[in-house]
């Protein structure tokens, strides 16, 4: 293939009359030990074979076009396989001489009677693995160690970013690597029969009746929460430097209604604190931070949150499974429809956001009215005073990240970011306690 090298590294490729550009390309990459590039071109074609992949049967249905076409868009990137070969991975919009526009993977092209290709080399190399599950090599970044984990909608919010040496600089390789996992996020982990036969697993010795399983998740209200997947697929807010993420609950109104908190349960925060020794502004710390002191604790139905989960989480599957599998023997002993509970996108509910699990482990009847509620006060400042001792509270201990304090906290939810947030707005809410 015809090419000339600009100042700035880039190829231009001029392909002739007839020539295949898929296998010239690959050629011309070997032959400048190239590992990883951008391709973009135009230009017109007399044959090309194109395909769509079928995610059912993980194979491509392919097409071959004979007939003068004018190529709108060529782009795509360069990578190496396993073995050290090149691997152009590249897609095509072809126009007709009615202006209709076809378009796929590419497979081959036959110049006429020339194309204009841009190669822009990356430094670095970028690496592609077949994954089996999906049939397809794939680029062995943090995505690749995704698809290995079974993480597809978590993808993102569990993984770090790329390493900018392999490739990631520009706006093509991000967007090309954000299409990918997105296509990844909308492949199921599990059937929703798979995802039930999973909680009945889980719940196996626990009492609580195989019809009640299937009554529960034959309701038309179970459904998938495309929110809730989605949710997944972003970084959490525990990943941001801290001076960001305190900007979300350091606020003047997160603070002024925190010591409004303290004085409106005043009474109460004290009676929790004779029977367990929790710190009664710690605790409004906590509902600052987990719900806005009970203002904001969730919209999602929480059965449905979870079997989202367990359906399209892989890396959290089997985790939303036992949460789910939690949920049900909480209704099933109080006698709560599971469908009724709102709460968070992850699962959890009530004024302290108490997972299913934790619920069942650590929440209290704290009133003593003969049922435990944690969208009423008493019983959520209790059970969330009792989660904090079962995991080492000790009110002799220091307020610092370090403590046991500290540490009972970030049991809570596993970010030194959360613990220290909660233990400033603690304090700050007790700058304006009169």
């Amino acid at each position: 293939m015809e090419h000339r090298i600009l100042d700035d590294g880039t190829l231009i490729c001029k392909a002739a009359r007839g020539e295949e550009i898929v296998s010239s390309l690959t050629a011309l990459l070997e032959e400048k030990n190239i590992r990883a590039a951008q391709v973009s071109g135009i230009g017109a074609c007399e044959e090309a074979e194109i395909g769509f992949f079928d995610p059912e049967t993980k194979a491509y249905e392919k097409q071959l076009l004979r007939e003068p076409l004018e190529v709108l868009s060529l782009s795509g990137n360069a990578s190496r396989t396993e073995d050290g070969k090149t691997f152009l991975h590249l897609h095509v919009v072809l126009g007709d001489r009615r202006m209709a526009a076809r378009g796929g993977h590419l497979f081959k092209l036959a110049a006429e009677p020339t194309l204009e290709i841009f190669v822009r080399p990356l430094k670095g190399v970028i690496e592609r693995a077949m994954i089996p599950e999906i049939g397809l090599r794939l680029w062995k970044l943090a995505l690749i160690l995704a698809v290995l984990a079974f993480c597809a909608p978590a993808a993102r919010a569990q993984l770090p970013p790329p390493p900018l040496e392999v490739g990631c600089r520009s706006q093509l390789d991000a967007l090309s690597l954000e299409l990918t996992v997105s296509w990844i996020q909308a492949q199921d982990v599990m059937t929703r029969e798979q995802a039930r036969a999973l909680v009945k697993k889980k719940l196996a010795g626990s009492g609580v009746p195989d019809s009640y399983v299937d009554r529960i998740f034959a309701d038309p209200r179970t459904a998938v929460i495309d929110a809730v997947s989605d949710r997944f697929g972003r970084p959490p807010a525990e990943s941001a430097p801290y001076e960001q993420y305190r900007k979300y609950f350091l606020t003047e109104a997160n603070i002024a209604d925190g010591a409004q908190f303290l004085r409106d349960h005043a009474p109460l925060l004290l009676q929790v604190n004779a029977r367990t020794g929790v710190d009664g502004a710690l605790l409004a710390a906590l509902t600052g931070v987990e719900t806005r002191y009970g203002t904001n604790a969730g919209t999602f139905p929480i059965f449905s949150a979870l079997y989202t989960i367990v359906r399209k989480v892989a890396k959290r599957s089997d985790w939303a499974a036992r949460e789910e599998a939690e949920l049900l023997k909480l209704c099933w002993k109080q006698g709560v429809d599971p469908h009724s509970i709102l709460g968070s996108y992850a699962g959890a509910f009530g004024f302290v956001q108490f997972m299913p699990s934790s619920f069942n482990a650590y929440a209290v009847d704290f009133d003593g009215d003969g049922r435990t509620r944690l969208d009423e006060w008493p019983d959520a400042l209790g059970s969330a005073a009792n989660y904090l001792i079962g995991h080492g509270y000790d009110g002799t201990a220091a307020f610092d990240p370090g403590s046991a304090i500290g540490r009972s906290i970030y049991a809570y939810n596993h970010s030194e970011n959360y613990v220290r947030a909660m233990l400033e707005l603690r304090a700050e809410i007790l700058k304006r306690r009169p």
